[in-house]
């Protein structure tokens, strides 16, 4: 895919994915690359990494804030957008359901909306494998997201393309890290249940997986 031809917003792109996907795109020399993040130490870190790659431009938003993503949307016209940002970690949504509804279904709805209302020609969502037969709480709302997206595409609002991961070893708030901070402590590693499976990737493996679902994606 021929990303000078284009521009390209990520949310979420202060997180650990968000990040590496940002540093992947700005090398393919985009159009314009635009970082969207309601972590400002994070996005000022992302853009330092990129700002002499390409024409990158940043913006401290939450996606829940609908009037905010909409004069984002407006002002930048983005050609494809990968929605990353998310609540995502399983513990936490359990303790507090409503916070994940919001971001997770409502400030990705905006976006959806926002991409619909711009001309946005694909929408890449990245997803999670407890979408599937989800027993949690931040699993639930990604099968809403993926839900939403076969709906948006179907009624040919937005062209959506929905990728699942496992477990992003090294990513932030995977477990990779909880069982190195263990071993270093020499303490025992936690397993959640023996019957539990876990499916790894690495991030940069997880980069090319997004990025070849946007060269495949047909949308749906």
């Amino acid at each position: 895919m021929n990303f000078s031809q284009n521009k390209i917003l990520i949310t979420g792109a202060a997180g650990s994915i968000g990040g590496a996907l940002a540093n992947r795109i700005a090398d393919l020399n985009p159009k314009q690359l635009i970082l969207l993040d309601n972590n400002e130490s994070g996005l000022f870190e992302i853009y330092e990494d990129v700002k002499g790659k390409c024409n990158v431009d940043y913006v401290i938003g939450d996606i829940r804030d609908w009037s905010w993503m909409e004069i984002v949307f407006k002002k930048y016209k983005p050609d494809i957008v990968y929605h990353v940002a998310a609540y995502k970690h399983v513990v936490l949504m359990e303790k507090y359901p409503l916070e994940a509804e919001m971001t997770n279904i409502g400030g990705f709805r905006n976006i959806l909306d926002s991409s619909a209302m711009n001309g946005v020609k694909k929408l890449i969502f990245i997803s999670s494998d407890k979408a599937v037969n989800p027993t949690s709480v931040m699993g639930n709302t990604k099968k809403v997201g993926e839900e939403m997206c076969r709906e948006w595409t179907k009624d040919k609002l937005l062209n959506c393309i929905i990728v699942r991961f496992g477990n992003v070893m090294a990513s932030r708030g995977s477990v990779v890290p909880v069982w190195q901070k263990a071993i270093t402590e020499n303490k025992d590693l936690f397993v959640t249940d023996s019957k539990m499976r876990r499916y790894f990737m690495g991030i940069y493996e997880a980069v090319a997986l997004i990025l070849k679902a946007t060269e495949l994606g047909k949308g749906g």
